[in-house]
């Protein structure tokens, strides 16, 4: 008798699990679709706005607190950017292999994450052999991309930092603002300046200061000329929109 009942509370005990572990996959699944599809309409916006072909669609994953890094398939390299996702609610995006994780999901982050994929499947950006301040200055580019089709998506968003001072102008000073806050340097340049840029690119394409075709350019433009990036850079900070 006692035996039954262990095998019984076994049983229970087994199959509860086993009928969790179905609608987490049954959840994760549906969460898959909902995002994949908000996503590809976005892709789909942007790429209508501009004039851009779509090459392919990547994966799309929102990273939630029961979806492990081992059942997507990729390999350990990638698992940094899945744990920043997940536990710091970052979103990524990779054209090879081509996936995006999303780790907030809203308009902003879903509009920035279609904005860097296009751009790299567009342009077939490289890092390749660049002077360190060229590799600075694509980073700054990049970001500056996904922010703007971040505002197309949702024009409110206003850019991180805008409120310190400019850190290709007063360096110093921001060096102290990061060191006192615990930021990395290199990372608040990045985002300070290319979201900074993005919200400039925005305002000018909404004022027609700018043109589509020139917009459209900032996404093919693989920059591989000896330091294109930087620039680039340097012209859009400077207002020089040739």
């Amino acid at each position: 008798m006692f035996l039954r009942i262990s095998y019984f509370l076994l049983y229970t005990i087994l199959y509860k699990n086993l009928k969790s572990q179905k609608n987490i996959l049954y959840v994760s699944k549906n969460l898959k679709r909902l995002i994949e599809q908000e996503v590809y309409d976005a892709i789909d916006e942007i790429a209508d706005e501009f004039k851009l072909n779509v090459p392919i669609y990547p994966e799309v994953y929102y990273v939630h607190k029961n979806l492990k890094f081992e059942s997507l398939g990729y390999v350990k390299e990638h698992k940094e950017s899945f744990q920043i996702s997940k536990y710091e609610n970052e979103s990524f995006s990779s054209f090879k292999p081509s996936f995006i994780f999303i780790g907030t999901w809203n308009t902003w982050h879903i509009f920035e994450e279609a904005g860097h994929f296009l751009h790299i499947s567009q342009s077939n950006l490289k890092i390749g052999k660049r002077s360190q301040h060229d590799v600075l200055a694509t980073h700054v580019l990049d970001e500056m991309i996904g922010y703007f089709c971040s505002k197309i998506g949702n024009s409110s968003r206003k850019p991180m930092f805008r409120n310190l001072p400019d850190a290709i102008h007063e360096r110093e000073k921001c060096i102290k603002i990061t060191e006192k806050n615990g930021w990395d340097f290199y990372e608040f340049l990045v985002y300070q300046q290319g979201y900074g840029l993005g919200e400039k690119l925005f305002n000018y394409y909404i004022s027609n200061i700018i043109s589509r075709k020139k917009i459209k350019k900032l996404f093919t433009n693989p920059l591989e000329k000896k330091n294109e990036a930087l620039l680039t850079f340097h012209k859009l900070k400077n207002n020089i929109l040739e």
